[in-house]
């Protein structure tokens, strides 16, 4: 069945030897998984004509990936942004004001979120703010390549890694800046 087809890659992702060239087999093989077979074939039953009678997306961006990727959906599509309750998020009123700028970083799936752009972006920062902190909130199971880059770069002294965080508020509360160079 299906299942015998994945045998050869399988055993291919073994004799990988590189990350970039490991990374990109992984890839293929979220393609052929089965579950990804249903969730594509439940993407398709949604987004066919009468599937679904408004689209609601958080950007223009995801409403255009949406109609290349389902040109036949011909649903009245409306962009909702993301808010931020600024009341929240505010830092608390017994603040001590910190003497360096914080970057935080927060999220899972570091590739995705673009940790690795914002670690080669850092000694730019650095040589304007010698003083900024960056803190890594979150967790992704490749962590141990984004440390190694920062010790690379000369950077870890300037890195705080957290991990998961149960309450991520108060790094929100206390941050200068929220950098999230996103690739998707």
């Amino acid at each position: 069945g299906s299942f015998a087809r994945l045998g050869r890659p399988l055993a291919a992702l073994a004799s990988v030897r590189t990350d970039v060239q490991r990374a990109r087999l992984a890839r293929w093989l979220k393609g052929v998984s089965p579950l990804r077979r249903v969730d594509r074939a439940r993407e398709a039953e949604i987004f066919a004509p009468g599937g679904v009678r408004h689209l609601i997306g958080i950007s223009h961006r995801v409403l255009a990936d949406a109609r290349e990727a389902y040109p036949d959906c011909a649903t009245p599509r409306s962009v909702i942004y993301n808010g931020v309750d600024l009341d929240h998020f505010a830092p608390p009123s017994n603040a001590v004001a910190s003497d360096h700028p914080l970057l935080l970083f927060a999220g899972t799936g570091f590739h995705r979120k673009g940790l690795a752009q914002l670690l080669k972006a850092l000694p730019a920062v650095r040589l304007h703010e010698p003083r900024v902190k960056l803190v890594v909130a979150g967790r992704d199971g490749r962590a141990d390549i984004y440390r190694r880059l920062a010790r690379e770069l000369k950077m870890d002294d300037c890195i705080e890694w957290q991990g998961a965080i149960a309450d991520i508020k108060p790094l929100y509360q206390h941050a200068s800046l929220l950098v999230l160079p996103t690739l998707f």
